[in-house]
């Protein structure tokens, strides 16, 4: 291997006297400057809006909006709960096909959604008709069951 074209130093290290230095006190910085994200640089925001300042909201700007009241209250506890609105159509899908119907609702979201009066119609029903809800399901499980099936032979009912 040839030699390098530039010599290496071998003590590139700075000449320090280190009898000047050793009985001087450090030097500790005045103050840290705050780190990215903390309280110290965030600024805080001029306008909030909680929830309690929904009748605070002009009526003139809802309108312009197209939105009323009472859907930004229901948008805005669908965005607590963390749902949108995918997320409702498939629960009524669902509901359509359930006979259980709960006379009180059990939670606060039921009670705001109004889930439980599909329900409650559906046992009426029921009940008019003069069947039960097991037979219902017996009648929906066979139907399902036939689905794709030849009928090469009678089915008893």
């Amino acid at each position: 291997m040839p030699p390098p074209e530039h010599p290496i130093r071998q003590n590139s290290a700075p000449n320090v006297s280190w009898e000047l230095t050793a009985n001087m006190e450090p030097i500790i910085p005045k103050k840290t400057p705050p780190k990215m994200g903390t309280a110290e640089t965030s600024q805080p925001s001029k306008r909030r809006v909680t929830s309690c300042a929904v009748e605070e909201i002009s009526h003139h700007a809802l309108d312009r909006l197209g939105v009323n009241t009472e859907i930004l209250k229901k948008e805005k506890g669908m965005k607590k709960l963390g749902i949108c609105d995918v997320d409702i159509t498939r629960g009524e899908e669902l509901r359509r096909y359930t006979g259980v119907s709960q006379q009180e609702p059990t939670s606060k979201v039921e009670f705001m959604f109004g889930f439980n009066d599909e329900q409650l119609h559906r046992e009426r029903a029921i009940k008019r008709l003069g069947t039960t809800e097991q037979e219902i399901m017996d009648d929906y499980s066979r139907r399902v069951s036939r689905l794709g099936v030849t009928n090469s032979f009678p089915v008893k009912l």
